[in-house]
């Protein structure tokens, strides 16, 4: 495994920690899911 695909797959395991915190962090209010996606959207996730 080359240099590229190790930070590929350390870029990918990121993400998939960040966006359980990202979706916990935005339920301190009450969503439908439509409005929580948009608003994740918004913010670059």
């Amino acid at each position: 495994m080359n240099s590229q695909e190790i930070v590929e797959k350390l870029r990918l395991e990121l993400r998939r920690g960040a966006l359980p915190l990202a979706v916990l962090a935005q339920l301190q209010e009450e969503h439908y899911g439509y409005s929580l996606r948009r608003e994740l959207n918004q913010k670059g996730l």
